[in-house]
């Protein structure tokens, strides 16, 4: 499903559903996606938050023309009624408002998927068993703490030693 869902997004098609990766810390939740941010869809196209205050901001133009958001490490915002309605109008709405400091409102194609990544299994709201919009992934633990195995897996998809992104790593672009 996961795969089937990011080549929605590489087709620059909308995901009507939004992924929700969960887990404890030191898992690699966000290695991978933050792979597939930078190095398959581009920093032009992708953008990672760590704040979903962002959404209810008035002005919210940042961001607008990506295709893919990843908010990381989501507090509980599992009880926040208007934060749960507004990451729906997000996951269903096809056009958003965009709003710049001294500019008119603009309406744009909203073409944006979404991932959330935290720590907390109950982070978002969803609304019963039959919840179509959200699909929660458990992270599976089972390489917590090998630092070996995040290390080569670090280096495979082109991250340097200093955290960035090796954007001319030979190894990289054959992975992707």
């Amino acid at each position: 499903y996961v795969i089937c869902w990011l080549k929605q997004v590489l087709k620059g098609n909308k995901n009507r559903s939004q992924l929700y990766f969960h887990g404890d810390m030191g898992i690699g939740k966000n290695l991978i996606l933050d792979w597939f941010a930078h190095m398959v869809i581009g920093p032009r196209c992708s953008e990672s938050f760590r704040d979903l205050s962002i959404i209810d901001k008035e002005f919210n133009a940042m961001g607008a023309t990506c295709s893919f958001i990843i908010f990381n490490e989501v507090p509980n915002h599992a009880t926040n009624k208007s934060m749960a309605s507004a990451m729906k109008d997000m996951v269903t709405n096809s056009y958003q408002n965009v709003t710049r400091k001294y500019c008119e409102t603009v309406k744009m194609r909203d073409n944006k998927s979404y991932v959330y990544t935290s720590n907390y299994p109950d982070g978002i709201a969803v609304e019963g068993k039959r919840d179509r919009r959200n699909v929660i992934i458990k992270c599976n633990p089972k390489y917590q703490g090998n630092t070996k195995y995040f290390n080569k897996l670090r280096k495979i998809l082109g991250v340097k030693n200093n955290g960035k992104w090796d954007y001319d790593n030979p190894k990289a672009k054959l992975v992707a």
